[in-house]
C-alpha cells in the first residue's frame, strides 16, 4: 500500500495537485478530441481513424498527468512511489491493448475475446496490487477490532479490481456511457478519499481529477460521434483507474465502507454485471437473459435518453455512497436503514426516468388512464380520423382532456361514462402524456384543443366544411369566428352562439338549421362533454367537439404562451401565472400523481 497521507501534507496540497492533474488531462482530451473529430467530419470514412485515436487520446490523457506527478521530488507530494505510477501507466498500457484486442476478435471468437477480456484484468490488478495498490488494514463491522490482511492483502485487492474493471467495461455497452459514469464516479470516490483524509492517501484524489478530466473533456465529442469515438479499450482504462481508486481511497476505519462505497459510485455497471453474469448461468439451462440495458431499451429507451437515464441514476447511487461516508461514525443499523431507504428510491428513479423519456411506440390506437380510453394518434392520424368521422356522416363527440378532466372523471360518474363512450378522446395536457407514460402506456404527442381548433379551422377552409361556434361570453365566439375566418380564407362559420343560455331547445334548432361538419363547444369541463352528449344526436353534426377556452384565445382576449413555453410543456404555469384564479385547477396534478401511484400498487 503507498504510503499514508502525513499531517504536513495539506488537503489544500492534495486539491491542488488534483485539479491540476484533472486540467490537464482535460485539456489534452477536449484539444486532441477536437481534432479527431475534425477528421471524422473532413473524412467520415476513416472510421478506424476516429475510432483508435479516441482510445491513444484517452490513453494519452490518464497517463500524462500521471508522468507530471513522477516530475515531483517528494514521493508524498507525488502521492506514491515511483513504482506505483509506473505499475498504473504500465496497467493503462495494456488495458488499452488488450481492448483493441478484443474488438477486433469478438464477433468472430467471442469466448476468446472474453477470456482475453478476464486475463487482461487480471494482469492490472495484479500489476497495481505487486506495486502498492492494495488493501493493508481493515476494521471489522460492529468492533473496533482493527485487522491486518497480510498474505490475503494482494489476491483480495486482485480480486477487487479484477471485478471492479470487468463491471466498468460494461458501459461500453452503450455510448459515451463510460465517459459519463466515469466522471460522476471518479467525483464520488475523491469526495470518499478526502472524507477522512488522515485515513487515506492523496493518490486517490489526484487519479480523481484525472479520470474526470478525461471523461468531461472526451464527452462532447463522443457525443457528437457516438460510438465512434471510443471502444471497450476506453472503457477498460477508466475501469482500472477507477479500481485503483477504490482500493488506495478506501476508508480503513469500516470494512462496510471499503466495499459498500466503490459498489455504490459503480453501482450501474455493477447492477448490469451481475445481470449478464446471471443471465449467463440461466442461458445453460434454458432460461431468458436478463440485461439491465437491455431492459431500458425494450422500454424505449435509446441513444442521449438511455444515457440520461443511467447516468442519473448512477449520480443517484453515488450521492447515497456519499450519505453513509458521512455518517461513518454512527451505528451500523443507522448506516444500513439509510442505505436501505435510499436504494429503494433509486429504484424509483430508475423506473420513473425510463418511463418518462421512453420512445416506445404505442402498439394500440388507445391506452387506458385511470378508465378513460386515450387516444396514442399523432397530429396526422387524428385529422385524417376526424375526416373519417365527417364522412360518415354520423354524429361523433371529441374530448379533449387535461389532468383536472382525468380527476373530475374519478369523482364524477356522469363524466367519466361520456368519456369513455366519446369516438376520440385526446390528451390535452402535459400531466396526462406523464400520467400515461408512468403506468407503462407512452404517447406519442400532446393533442390540445387550442391546437386541434386551429388545425380543424385550417382543414375545413381547405375541404369546405361547415363549422359553429357555441360558447363563452356574449360576442367573444362570433369575434374569434371572424378572426379565424381572416387566417383561413374560405372558412365556412354558419353561425355562432354565446354560452349563456337557459332554453337549450332554442340554441340546438339554430345549430341544427346551420347543418354544420364541425361544432366547436366552449363551456369549460365538464359541462361543455355534458350538453354534447345530451344533444349531438339530435342535432346530427358529425363531429362535436369541446374546445375550453379557445374562443378566448382566438379572439384575442386571451394571450397564449410564447412557443418556447409550449415546446418544453409549460404552459399551464404561464396561464396559472397570468390567471391566478386557475391555481386551484393546478390541485388536480398531485390528485392524479396519486391516483396514478394507487393504480402502480394495484398492478403489482
Amino acid at each position: 500500500m503507498p504510503p499514508e497521507a502525513s499531517p504536513h501534507v495539506s488537503l489544500m496540497v492534495v486539491w491542488q495537485d488534483a485539479i491540476v492533474s484533472g486540467c490537464i488531462s482535460f485539456a489534452l482530451a477536449l484539444l486532441c478530441g477536437g481534432l479527431i473529430h475534425a477528421v471524422h467530419v473532413r473524412k467520415p470514412r476513416e472510421r478506424r481513424v476516429a475510432l483508435f485515436g479516441g482510445d491513444l487520446i484517452a490513453l494519452l490523457s490518464l497517463t500524462a498527468p500521471i508522468v507530471w506527478l513522477l516530475s515531483f521530488d517528494s514521493a508524498e507530494l507525488a502521492c506514491a512511489s515511483v513504482s506505483t505510477m509506473f505499475a498504473l501507466i504500465l496497467s493503462l498500457v495494456i488495458a488499452t491493448l488488450s481492448g483493441w484486442l478484443i474488438v477486433s476478435i469478438s464477433e468472430r471468437a467471442h469466448w476468446l475475446a472474453m477470456l482475453i477480456r478476464l486475463l487482461s484484468a487480471i494482469a492490472c490488478a495484479t500489476l497495481l496490487s505487486i506495486f502498492g495498490v492494495s488493501f493493508d488494514v481493515l476494521k471489522l463491522p460492529f468492533t473496533t477490532k482493527f485487522v491486518n490482511l497480510g498474505l490475503l492483502a494482494i489476491p483480495l485487492s486482485i480480486a477487487w479490481m479484477t471485478f471492479l474493471t470487468i463491471a466498468f467495461q460494461m458501459t461500453a455497452r452503450v455510448p459515451c456511457l463510460s465517459l459519463g459514469i466515469g466522471a460522476v464516479s471518479s467525483l464520488t470516490l475523491s469526495l470518499a478519499a478526502v472524507a477522512l483524509p488522515q485515513r487515506t492517501t492523496p493518490l486517490a484524489v489526484s487519479l480523481s481529477g484525472i479520470v474526470f478530466g478525461t471523461c468531461m473533456g472526451l464527452l462532447p465529442w463522443a457525443m457528437m460521434l457516438g460510438q465512434a469515438m471510443t471502444t471497450f479499450a476506453t472503457s477498460s482504462s477508466i475501469g482500472i483507474l477507477l479500481s485503483a481508486m477504490s482500493v488506495v481511497g478506501a476508508l480503513k476505519n469500516t470494512a462496510l465502507l471499503v466495499v459498500v462505497v466503490p459498489v455504490l459510485a459503480l453501482g450501474i455497471p455493477i447492477v448490469e454485471a451481475t445481470c449478464a453474469l446471471g443471465g449467463a448461468v440461466a442461458s445453460k439451462g434454458g432460461a431468458k437473459r436478463v440485461s439491465l440495458f437491455e431492459l431500458l431499451i425494450s422500454e424505449g429507451l435509446v441513444g442521449i435518453r438511455l444515457w440520461v437515464v443511467l447516468v442519473l441514476a448512477n449520480a443517484y447511487l453515488c450521492i447515497i455512497a456519499m450519505a453513509l461516508v458521512s455518517l461513518v461514525r454512527m451505528h451500523f443499523a443507522l448506516k444500513l436503514l439509510v442505505l436501505l431507504s435510499l436504494a429503494f428510491f433509486a429504484v424509483a428513479l430508475v423506473y420513473i426516468l425510463s418511463r418518462l423519456l421512453s420512445q416506445k411506440v404505442p402498439s394500440r390506437q388507445t391506452v387506458e388512464l385511470l378508465g378513460i380510453p386515450i387516444s396514442t394518434l399523432n397530429w396526422e392520424q387524428t385529422l385524417e380520423r376526424i375526416e373519417q368521422f365527417i364522412s360518415e356522416g354520423k354524429p361523433h363527440m371529441i374530448a379533449t382532456v387535461d389532468t383536472s378532466a382525468i380527476v373530475r372523471a374519478q369523482e364524477d360518474e356522469e363524466f367519466k361514462r361520456i368519456l369513455r363512450e366519446a369516438a376520440l378522446v385526446t390528451p390535452d395536457g402535459i400531466g396526462v402524456v406523464i400520467a400515461t407514460r408512468l403506468l407503462g402506456e407512452p404517447l406519442t404527442q400532446r393533442i390540445s384543443g387550442v391546437d386541434l381548433m386551429d388545425k380543424l379551422c385550417a382543414l375545413a377552409s381547405r375541404k369546405g366544411y361547415r363549422v359553429f361556434l357555441l360558447g363563452a361570453r356574449n360576442g367573444v365566439a362570433k369575434l374569434a369566428a371572424a378572426k379565424l375566418s381572416q387566417r383561413y380564407p374560405g372558412l365556412r362559420v354558419v353561425g355562432t352562439h354565446h354560452g349563456y343560455f337557459d332554453d337549450d331547445k332554442e340554441v340546438v334548432r339554430i345549430i341544427k338549421e346551420s347543418k354544420p361538419h364541425i361544432l366547436f363547444v366552449a363551456m369549460g369541463i365538464p359541462k361543455q362533454e355534458k350538453w354534447i352528449a345530451r344533444h349531438m344526436n339530435e342535432i346530427g353534426a358529425p363531429v362535436s367537439i369541446g374546445v375550453g377556452g379557445s374562443f378566448d384565445v382566438y379572439a384575442g382576449i386571451t394571450k397564449r404562451a410564447p412557443r418556447w413555453v409550449q415546446r418544453i410543456c409549460m404552459e399551464w404555469l404561464y396561464r396559472a401565472l397570468r390567471e391566478p384564479h386557475r391555481f386551484k385547477r393546478l390541485v388536480a396534478i398531485p390528485k392524479l400523481l396519486l391516483h396514478v401511484a394507487k393504480a402502480l400498487v394495484r398492478s403489482l
